[in-house]
């Protein structure tokens, strides 16, 4: 049995079958329609939002548990696989044991207001100075001047600590006469790529610093090194050879 044409829920009264739109009371049946459908689909997305925080409420805590305890797990068995830390011991300066002074002689066991003196007979403290192996190199500067560049080592076997040491080298001819000299203070050292590119005065002055680099040469303990470099730009036609000497070197006398 077929339906009659809709009734306006409104007014009742009784609309044509094409229509969605009541005449007598102006009742729009489609606008309704339209409204509940928005409203079931809010009520279904409140329910879906509804249904995820329950579960994450219900399930979400003993997963994350879960997974705390993994790593948990994991953590302390790569402790228990892990080898011990050894503890590495500071290694000992290399230097060498100083000789036990004799009776009414400094000793660098000595407290510091103790005076230490050179000798009468080694004014220039130079005597107990020890050179070690020499190396040098020819080198060009950046303004085509070439250079000569000597290093090496001097070591303290005095009994007491040393200062203010200073090397002098000579250039020598085959014949060993001396064509040229220079003098420095231990403990300053220039690298290679500075060298070769600062004024010759700026290199004179670095190696000419008293105290030498981070202070190396106020305090040289007995048995203790100071390594020194030379720099010539200077170099006579007929250098065959070169000599390096300790020239000059002072007692500590104070902290």
């Amino acid at each position: 049995m077929k339906s009659g044409p809709p009734i306006c829920p409104r007014c009742k009264t009784r609309m044509s079958s094409a229509a969605m739109y009541c005449a007598s009371c102006g009742h729009d049946l489609e606008s309704r329609t339209r409204g509940n459908s928005r409203l079931m689909l809010l009520f279904f997305l409140a329910l879906v939002a509804a249904v995820g925080v329950w579960t994450a409420h219900r399930f979400g805590g003993s997963i994350l548990d879960r997974i705390q305890s993994e790593w948990n797990q994991q953590v302390s068995q790569a402790k228990k696989e892990e080898p011990p830390l050894q503890r590495m011991e500071p290694a000992a300066p290399n230097l060498a044991p100083a000789k036990k002074a004799s009776p009414g002689q400094a000793s660098d066991k000595a407290p510091w207001n103790k005076l230490f003196t050179t000798p009468a007979d080694d004014p220039a403290g130079t005597k107990r100075m020890s050179m070690g192996p020499l190396n040098h190199k020819h080198l060009r500067h950046a303004q085509g001047n070439p250079l000569l560049m000597i290093r090496g080592e001097v070591t303290n076997q005095y009994d007491h600590p040393r200062r203010f040491i200073q090397v002098r080298a000579f250039l020598q001819d085959d014949q060993q006469n001396i064509l040229s000299s220079r003098e420095v203070y231990g403990g300053n050292v220039i690298d290679e790529k500075y060298l070769v590119r600062q004024p010759y005065a700026q290199i004179l002055l670095a190696l000419m610093k008293k105290e030498g680099q981070g202070g190396r040469n106020n305090l040289v303990p007995a048995g203790g090194s100071l390594p020194f470099m030379l720099v010539f730009n200077d170099l006579p036609p007929k250098m065959a050879t070169y000599t390096v000497e300790v020239f000059r070197s002072e007692p500590v006398t104070g902290p």
